[in-house]
């Protein structure tokens, strides 16, 4: 066996045993496989609205609220490449009821800059009211 091999096997072995450690911590907590909690999952996705015909092709009336739902995830993000305020992704995304999200990074917060001024403008943009 080589030496690689002996490695990844340790690893492995490293993990099985942290993960047998936390099933043994939730059995003592009472949690066991027939627990209402361990039966179902609440599952959420998020991506940057970054293909808008992908976007738009999704994008779908609710019939009870009258109200547009990009149905491609639940939660859809400005980021990097989709921010400007003039843009067409912000105002795609003006129009959708979905939770919405504002990637921040470093150049984002640089208060010295505009980009402050973006990011705020960005926020009373998506503003619920």
């Amino acid at each position: 066996m080589c030496l690689n091999s002996l490695y990844w096997f340790g690893r492995y072995r490293e993990l099985a045993n942290r993960v047998d450690e936390a099933l043994g911590f939730m059995h003592a907590a009472g949690l066991t496989l027939d627990h209402p909690i361990m039966q179902t999952t609440d599952f959420w996705t998020s991506h940057e609205c970054l293909l808008l015909p992908y976007e738009q092709s999704l994008t779908r009336l609710d019939s009870t609220s009258g109200l547009y739902y990009d149905c491609s995830a639940h939660m859809i993000w400005v980021g990097e490449r989709t921010r400007q305020l003039d843009g067409a992704h912000v105002e795609f995304l003006r129009g959708v009821a979905n939770p919405l999200g504002i990637k921040v990074c470093f150049a984002l917060t640089l208060l010295s800059s505009g980009y402050s001024f973006t990011l705020v403008r960005l926020i009373e943009i998506f503003a619920v009211v």
